[in-house]
C-alpha cells in the first residue's frame, strides 16, 4: 500500500512536470529581421515551427543559409513569398533547394525574371507547389497565430509591390503587422477590410515615404517599427521623414542598416536587441 501510494506521488509529479514543460513551449517566440541591405528576410522561430517570410537577394544567399545554418534552422514550416522583386524573392530557389520546407505561399506573380523563374524551378525539383494566396489564409503553430492577407487586385501603379501579401502574428497579447513593400493602394486596401491594430511593425517598402503611410502608422499604432533599409537606400531625407513618422506616433524605430535585429517574445511583451 505504502509502495502505491509513493508510486502515485511520483506519477503525480512527473505529469506536473511533463505538464510545466508542455506548457513552457509555447511561451516563446522569436523574429530575427536579418541584415541583407535594402532586401527582407525574416525569421519567425516558434516552439512548433520556422517560417521565413521573403528570402532577401540572390547575391546575398550565403550570408543568409549560413545565418539559418547557425540559428539550427534547417526545417521551414513555410516559406512565405510576399511578391516577386529580387529583393524578396533573389535568395528562394537556394532557401528551397537546401532547406527543408513543407509549405510554400506566395502573392499571385505580378513579375516574370530569372528569379521568378529560378525559383520555380527550384520549387518543381523540390516536389513544392506554392499556394498563391488572393484572400487570407490562416494556420497556427502552437500558440502563434499566422494570417496571410492577400490580393487578386491589378494595381494602377507599382503593381509588384502592391501585390505585396501582408502577414499579422498573434501570440498572446500581441500582435506583429509585416507589411512586405505595399505602396499607397495596397495600403488604403488593406485599412479599409482589416484590423492593422499592431504592437510591432514592419515598415513597408523599406521604409520609403509614401502618402498613406501616416494613415497606416497611425491605424497600427506600433510601440516598435523595423525599417529594412540599407545604407544608401532610402535617402536619408526620405528615411528621416518616415522614422519622425513612427517616432511622433510613440514608436521605437530600429533599421536593419545598423545591424541584424531579434526580437524575443512571450505572450505579453517582447524585447529587442540589436
Amino acid at each position: 500500500n505504502h509502495m502505491k501510494k509513493l508510486f502515485t506521488a511520483m506519477l503525480a509529479v512527473i505529469l506536473i512536470f511533463c505538464a510545466a514543460c508542455a506548457q513552457k513551449t509555447d511561451q516563446q517566440m522569436k523574429i530575427t529581421v536579418f541584415e541583407a541591405g535594402k532586401a527582407d528576410a525574416i525569421l519567425i522561430e516558434t516552439e512548433k515551427g520556422n517560417v521565413l517570410i521573403d528570402a532577401g537577394l540572390e547575391e546575398n544567399k550565403d550570408e543568409l543559409l549560413e545565418a539559418l545554418s547557425q540559428r539550427g534552422v534547417d526545417l521551414l514550416y513555410a516559406l512565405i513569398i510576399t511578391h516577386f522583386d529580387k529583393d524578396h524573392v533573389g535568395g528562394a530557389d537556394w532557401i528551397a533547394t537546401e532547406l527543408d520546407v513543407s509549405h510554400v505561399y506566395t502573392s499571385y506573380q505580378a513579375k516574370d525574371s530569372d528569379d521568378t523563374e529560378s525559383f520555380e524551378k527550384a520549387l518543381a525539383a523540390a516536389g513544392l507547389t506554392a499556394h498563391v494566396i488572393r484572400d487570407t489564409q490562416t494556420f497556427t503553430l502552437g500558440a502563434v497565430s499566422f494570417e496571410i492577407n492577400g490580393t487578386a487586385e491589378e494595381y494602377e501603379k507599382n503593381t509588384s509591390n502592391n501585390s505585396s501579401l501582408i502577414v499579422k502574428l498573434s501570440f498572446g497579447e500581441k500582435t506583429y503587422l509585416f507589411m512586405g513593400d505595399a505602396q499607397n493602394e495596397r495600403i488604403e486596401e488593406y485599412l479599409q477590410n482589416n484590423d492593422a491594430d499592431a504592437d510591432f511593425l514592419k515598415v513597408p517598402y523599406h521604409g520609403h515615404y509614401t502618402k498613406k503611410l501616416e494613415e497606416l502608422i497611425k491605424a497600427a499604432s506600433p510601440s516598435v517599427s523595423v525599417i529594412t533599409s540599407s545604407e544608401t537606400e532610402p535617402d536619408a531625407d526620405e528615411l528621416a521623414k518616415t522614422s519622425a513618422l513612427l517616432s511622433e506616433a510613440g514608436s521605437e524605430v530600429y533599421k536593419t542598416s545598423d545591424g541584424t535585429i531579434e526580437i524575443l517574445c512571450t505572450p505579453q511583451s517582447f524585447e529587442v536587441s540589436q
